[in-house]
């Protein structure tokens, strides 16, 4: 079901900074229209990505929403990133949240295996909005800010330790534990 991905294998993939800014096409524009009150909104955005090229991807995006008078002069690219990255925050994707926890602090939905395609498209329109001047996926934790920008973890606990907080855990029975033993600990200093 699955592809394994041998540590080798790794030094394939490139960071979402890399790629942002690396070879974008500015003589072409691509054009989507999209329509923004559809039911399966999240659903639609993604057929896009799954069926772009990455040359389509590498130029600027030009968005028209249905039923609507508009020309894109970057607003309206801007208003589809921020509409599509609040979908895949506050709606399901095959019937299951795709990340977990407290904005601010969510992490991918540790639980969903059979949304692998979708974290894969929401990596490249992560990339596809940064390449568009937008702002990526809101809420995210900062550890998984990190690793998604930089492409690898942090090389030590050190660098860690300022990213990863208590709120990072999803589960409230397991982070209210942690909290009381982290309070046990303060007191036992």
């Amino acid at each position: 079901m699955f592809d394994v991905i041998n540590a080798g294998d790794c030094e394939e993939f490139i960071s979402i900074g890399e790629w942002a800014k690396d070879g974008e096409d500015t003589t072409h524009v691509t054009t989507w229209r999209i329509d923004r009150k559809a039911k399966d909104f999240l659903e639609s955005v993604f057929a896009e990505y799954e069926k772009s090229r990455e040359r389509a991807l590498r130029r600027p995006l030009q968005i028209t929403f249905e039923g609507e008078a508009g020309v894109d002069a970057g607003g309206l690219t801007k208003e589809f990133f921020h509409l599509a990255f609040e979908a895949v925050v506050s709606r399901t994707y095959k019937d299951c949240p795709m990340f977990e926890g407290r904005r601010g602090h969510f992490i991918p939905n540790a639980a969903a295996e059979h949304l692998v395609n979708g974290y894969k498209h929401l990596g490249v329109m992560m990339a596809h909005a940064a390449r568009n001047g937008c702002r990526g996926l809101p809420g995210l934790s900062p550890a998984i800010q990190h690793y998604i920008i930089h492409g690898h973890g942090p090389a030590t606990i050190d660098d860690i330790a300022h990213r990863v907080t208590v709120d990072d855990v999803a589960d409230t029975g397991l982070r209210n534990l942690l909290v009381k033993v982290i309070a046990k600990c303060a007191l036992v200093d």
